[in-house]
């Protein structure tokens, strides 16, 4: 039984698709944890690869609806993420729309985010030790408690 929710980002598909040792680590979750990636990685996903043949990207795309869940974006999600990205930008300038919606993906659905993006880098929910996932153990996470509740947990490569 799977016991570990995951929401993983574009970063961590990106990885994955290329085969890096930092991919290895999206591979055990795959085959250990829940798996959730949020409609709006998928249009990250779709601008990255829009170089590559459609029939690629289609396989891509195909594999990611089979291994793991697609979470749509909602009125609430859209709602909130406005208010994350301003508040994030306090410390983090660049910390984009993209990633409040992320972040909030992930606080709506109760889901720790596998991600190396730099902008989440140092936040207190950041996993710090780097290290990979084995096969016998769960994955780290560190929980925060803030604004309204659950924070989501975020794993680095």
């Amino acid at each position: 039984m799977k016991t570990s929710k995951i929401l993983f980002d574009s970063y961590a598909w990106i990885e994955f698709f290329l085969g890096s040792s930092k991919g290895e680590t999206v591979s055990a979750y795959l085959s250990q944890a829940d798996c959730h990636t949020p409609l709006i990685v998928i249009a990250e996903l779709s601008a990255k690869y829009a170089e590559l043949p459609l029939v690629l990207w289609n396989e891509r795309l195909a594999f990611i609806q089979s291994q793991t869940e697609v979470i749509p974006l909602t009125l609430e999600i859209a709602s909130e993420a406005g208010r994350t990205r301003q508040i994030m930008r306090e410390e983090r300038p660049r910390f984009g729309l993209v990633d409040a919606i992320i972040y909030e993906t992930a606080k709506a659905h109760n889901l720790s985010v596998l991600s190396g993006d730099p902008h989440f880098k140092g936040l207190p929910l950041l996993k710090k030790k780097r290290r990979k996932m084995k096969s016998s153990s769960r994955p780290g996470r560190v929980s925060s408690r803030g604004r309204g509740g659950f924070r989501p947990r975020f794993s680095g490569f």
